[in-house]
């Protein structure tokens, strides 16, 4: 997982290895900005609009199973879509800050 981490956030390099682990623990603490915080909850709104009107063509006999698909392939990847280069951008700028202290 480290090996990721390090390719997603370059900067995390710059940390020494015993310590980067409590750094992106730190990092992942950080403040979400106001933009970030704005685009995540308009992307929310968007998907569970869209959501909400797939599953109006959903019949009563059908209704759960047709839920559960819909929420797997389209709501989960649509949310992950937005909200992990979010959380990324947030890593990155967590890890800038303690190098920079």
């Amino acid at each position: 997982m480290m090996k990721l981490w390090l390719r997603l956030v370059p900067d995390l390099e710059r940390v020494h290895a015993a310590r980067r682990k409590e750094a992106l623990k730190q990092a992942s603490r950080s403040d979400l900005e106001g933009s970030e915080l704005i685009a995540m909850a308009i992307w929310l709104v968007i998907v569970s609009v869209v959501t909400q009107s797939v599953l109006k063509g959903a019949t009563d006999e059908n209704r759960l199973t047709f839920t559960i698909v819909t929420n797997l392939i389209f709501t989960a990847p649509a949310l992950l879509a937005v909200f992990i280069p979010i959380h990324v951008r947030r890593i990155r700028r967590g890890i800038r800050r303690q190098l920079n202290l």
